[in-house]
């Protein structure tokens, strides 16, 4: 059963929040060899996010019910802590998963490509025209780009993904340049140390691919509905249970820090 998102992705929030399901959705197997029953198809744009024009044509926009609110919920909360252009995704999984060109894994619904956000020359927020790689300064490599990474807007993305504990985040794959840049920056804005030590955990160059200097490759635990039929490989972090959901950072314990108290990287 296919469950179209609308545009707002209220309704996979709201389902989230209650925790309920499409009787039939179910991320089966490992991310590299698995499947994808019933996912949620994301609309190619909305309130807060536009996926990059080739998934399109891939078909590429489905995803677990637990990725997709998670999706949502960091588009939704990157645009009023810090407004500016929409989240820019790329491949997620295609409807009933298994094999996506290009990649390795992406087939059970819990693995999507996550444009980095980006500012023009001048320094305004414009939304990301596809894949483009930055250096360890946050400035695109490519011949004749002048757009610069957005620091402060991707940290909060990266900071809200991080802090879900319903589906727990086991990897953010990225270049070791930028995640050094991300974690200066989420070091100066005072972050929550558990914030911080999940960050340099989870925030991770893959060994068996490309750097990922050009987006991020977020990873989810399978959800507790669907296991034993949902398989996790990899590390189980210390704060993430054997269901999958990760500890609640408490609030009471969080700093207080402004969404854009840090200027841009140099």
């Amino acid at each position: 059963m296919n469950r179209a998102l609308p545009a707002a992705c209220a309704a996979a929030l709201a389902l989230s929040a209650v925790g309920a399901r499409p009787a039939a959705a179910a991320s089966v197997g490992t991310t590299a060899e698995g499947r994808l029953e019933g996912g949620f198809r994301l609309p190619l744009a909305g309130t807060w996010h536009r996926f990059a024009g080739p998934v399109r044509t891939r078909g590429t926009n489905y995803a677990s019910l637990e990725l997709a609110a998670l999706i949502a919920r960091a588009a939704r909360t990157v645009a009023r802590a810090v407004p500016g252009a929409p989240m820019v995704i790329g491949d997620a999984s295609v409807e009933g998963g298994g094999a996506v060109a290009r990649h390795a894994s992406h087939r059970s619904g819990r693995d999507v490509d996550l444009l980095f956000y980006v500012r023009d020359a001048r320094g305004r927020s414009v939304p990301s025209p596809g894949f483009r790689a930055f250096d360890g300064r946050g400035r695109c490599v490519a011949e004749g780009c002048s757009l610069r990474l957005d620091v402060p807007r991707t940290w909060w993305m990266i900071r809200t993904l991080l802090a879900s504990r319903r589906p727990a985040v086991q990897y953010l794959f990225i270049a070791e340049p930028l995640a050094r840049l991300l974690l200066a920056h989420a070091r100066r804005r005072g972050e929550h140390p558990a914030l911080l030590a999940r960050a340099e955990r989870v925030l991770h160059q893959p060994s068996d691919s490309t750097a990922h200097d050009d987006h991020i490759h977020l990873r989810v635990y399978c959800a507790s509905a669907d296991r034993p039929a949902c398989v996790d490989t990899g590390p189980r972090w210390p704060w993430v249970d054997e269901d999958g959901r990760a500890e609640t950072i408490a609030p009471e314990r969080r700093r207080r820090v402004r969404p854009g108290s840090a200027a841009p990287a140099r």
